[in-house]
C-alpha cells in the first residue's frame, strides 16, 4: 500500500543529501535550502519505508532496523536548528545520512516486494 501519489524519487533525494555532505560545496544559505528539501522527502519517505517493513517482515531485525531509522530520520528532521553554524551544518549531514539510510531500505524493502511476488 502506497502513501504517495507516485513512486519515491530516491535519485533525487540521494543527490541532494550527497550536497549537503560535500562539506564546502555549497554555501550555508544554499545547505540551508537543501536541508529544508531534504526533509520534505524524508517526510514522504519514511511512511513508504515503514509500510513497505511492515508488509514484508513480521518482527525481527529488519523490521526493528527500519524502526530505527525512521525513529532517527524524525529526529533529525524535527529538531530545532542548532545555536552555531558549527552545530547546524552536523545537524544538516546527520539528516542527510538518515537520508540515504532510508533510500537504501526502501530500495531494498522494494526489491523484496517484487522478489516476493
Amino acid at each position: 500500500m502506497s502513501h504517495t501519489a507516485g513512486p519515491v524519487d530516491v535519485t533525487t533525494i540521494r543527490e541532494t543529501a550527497d550536497r549537503i555532505l560535500c562539506r564546502d560545496a555549497v554555501s550555508p544559505a544554499e545547505a540551508d535550502e537543501l536541508a529544508e528539501r531534504l526533509r520534505g522527502h524524508v517526510r514522504v519517505l519514511m511512511p513508504e519505508v515503514a509500510a513497505l517493513a511492515d508488509a514484508l517482515t513480521v518482527g525481527g531485525v529488519a523490521a526493528d532496523d527500519v524502526r530505527r531509522c525512521t525513529s532517527e530520520a524524525d529526529f533529525w528532521i524535527n529538531i530545532g536548528r542548532a545555536f552555531t553554524e558549527r552545530a547546524h551544518r552536523r545537524q544538516m549531514r546527520e539528516l542527510a545520512r538518515a537520508a540515504r539510510t532510508l533510500c537504501w531500505h526502501y530500495e531494498s524493502l522494494t526489491a523484496q516486494a517484487v522478489v516476493g511476488r
